[in-house]
């Protein structure tokens, strides 16, 4: 019994100390009566308390704010990268023909692993829409399976373009870092929203590399993140606007939620140009100035929980 005590008081270390004050007691109670019942309390809950000792730290649990414009951002997020995928499938892998000969070479899946990256982000997104309980799981799928791509398709010299890699892996993380919330039906028309807003305008990027007359379609991989670069300052600028004025109206955590996925969205395709420009200098701007703006509305939230507390050990 002290050996399992020993084990499950260390096991709260995750936590912060007034929190181990005033809820340690009853945790390791029931750790060690489930314990006693037979249950693999270690396999079974030790991760659960670790994660949600971090987020207790951090401040990203459902009654801080950085825990809030998470949980608010997640499930958005995950549709854009569901629908960036399935561009990138579409534009980038099946479409793009790069020769004009009789027989047309395509990109396709047999050319990078880029497709089973899609797959797997678009069943993900959906499954989370379905089953919101389970968006933490089906988030971390599709960031790890994004994130492996890297070395695998390096491998078997089949990788997808880094930079669109690095996008999903930024759209996902949100997910896999929010709190667990119940996935209201409020939420989910916001992440269809935010899917078909995206959707529209990577179609018409996609649309305004095609050459009328030509049998030659370049990849999106190519010319796709220069695109963006070149047109999304209009869309930073426009966020620009919306995050203002929904702070000017006291609604920061719905502002800290779309800076979070403009953050994404302007850091990847700011630094991902070949060559930088005046746009590609927008929005780098950007992606540093929401990022400021988040991190110190963290820090200060953070802060008013280390004066409110006895302190973190």
């Amino acid at each position: 019994m002290m050996n399992r005590e020993v084990r499950f008081q260390r096991l709260l270390r995750a936590y912060p100390r007034s929190y181990r004050e005033e809820r340690g007691e009853e945790i390791i109670g029931f750790l060690l009566e489930a314990s006693a019942a037979g249950d693999d309390v270690m396999t079974r809950d030790a991760a659960d308390i670790v994660v949600h000792g971090f987020q207790l730290r951090l401040g990203l649990t459902s009654e801080r704010f950085a825990g809030r414009v998470l949980a608010l951002a997640a499930a958005p997020g995950l549709v854009m990268g569901a629908v960036f995928a399935l561009a990138m499938f579409v534009f980038g892998e099946w479409l793009p023909v790069v020769t004009g000969a009789p027989i047309l070479l395509r990109f396709g899946p047999f050319w990078t692993i880029g497709p089973v990256v899609y797959l797997v982000w678009v069943l993900a997104a959906t499954g989370a829409l379905l089953w919101p309980q389970w968006q933490r799981l089906l988030a971390a799928v599709g960031v790890v399976v994004a994130l492996a791509a890297v070395p695998v398709g390096d491998l078997v010299g089949a990788r997808p373009n880094l930079w669109v890699l690095l996008l999903l892996v930024e759209l996902g993380l949100p997910a896999v870092l929010a709190p667990a919330t119940d996935g209201g039906r409020a939420n989910r028309r916001v992440a269809v929203g935010a899917g078909l807003v995206t959707g529209v305008v990577l179609g018409l990027l996609a649309q305004s590399m095609v050459t009328p007359g030509s049998r030659f379609f370049p990849s999106f991989y190519w010319w796709g993140g220069w695109a963006i670069g070149r047109d999304l300052p209009w869309v930073a600028a426009a966020g620009v606007v919306v995050v203002g004025g929904l702070v000017v109206f006291r609604r920061a955590e719905v502002a800290g939620a779309v800076s979070v996925l403009l953050v994404a969205w302007t850091a990847v395709n700011g630094f991902s140009s070949y060559g930088m420009t005046t746009a590609d200098t927008v929005n780098v701007v950007a992606a540093f100035g929401f990022g400021a703006w988040l991190v110190v509305l963290w820090m200060v939230d953070l802060r008013r929980i280390a004066v409110g507390t006895a302190g973190v050990a």
